[in-house]
């Protein structure tokens, strides 16, 4: 599998799984940082942080971090505090105190999860939490990590552009430009002249758009 440079807006990975969560109707993903055998995945720090001994959440509008009381310094010194909550918690004694949260928090809601990365009692357990509230658990055919950072091979293989819209510099050099530019000469429905500062520019190629809203991705 071909990874792009993960060299970007430290916002568009959150976009591009929120973009996928929607696509598979979740409210929350839930991004363990071991599969089931206690491995440690590495592309799971793709958000911020991967610690041996945590566990990322993801809802429509929020994300949560449950570290062991261990890592709770360092995640809070590597995370954005804007982006994230961090949760810390003891993993060792109460691994699955993120299940009863999460089943507490829910309501009516879709829960999406690799089934790779989960036991399959804690599975159980966590359908049943769910349940209590009129939620359940989704496992969708590919993990959605792996989904946003999946590389085009093929243009029919795209799942997401890879691009973020970021227009404020670009739009700040046009503004510029037109202000910059010479009066024009306007003629009134009466046929008398008068000279008038520019206020606006219409740009209608495509390609110009692009460039303006930063799309420079892929086609």
């Amino acid at each position: 599998m071909v990874y792009p440079s993960l060299k970007e807006h430290p916002m568009a990975r959150f976009m591009r799984l929120r973009l996928a969560m929607t696509m598979e109707q979740l409210d929350y993903y839930v991004i363990p940082s071991r599969d089931a055998h206690g491995v440690v995945d590495p592309k799971n720090s793709t958000l911020d942080y991967g610690g041996k001994l945590s566990l990322a959440m993801i809802s429509k509008t929020a994300a949560y971090l449950f570290v062991d009381h261990s890592e709770f310094t360092v995640a809070e010194e590597r995370v954005v505090q804007d982006r994230w909550f961090v949760i810390p918690i003891d993993m060792v004694g109460s691994p699955d105190y993120w299940a009863t949260w999460l089943a507490s928090q829910a309501e009516k809601a879709t829960v999406g999860i690799d089934p790779y990365l989960i036991w399959d009692d804690t599975s159980v357990m966590l359908r049943s939490l769910l349940a209590v509230k009129e939620s359940h658990l989704k496992t969708p055919e590919q993990n959605l990590i792996d989904r946003i950072l999946l590389y085009k091979v093929e243009r029919s293989s795209i799942l997401f552009p890879s691009c973020f819209i970021e227009p404020s510099s670009r739009l700040g050099q046009v503004q510029y430009w037109i202000m910059k530019q010479s009066p024009s000469t306007v003629i009134s429905p009466h046929e008398e002249m008068s000279m008038q500062e520019p206020s606006g520019a219409l740009v209608i190629s495509s390609e110009d758009i692009s460039f303006l809203m930063h799309l420079d991705g892929a086609d």
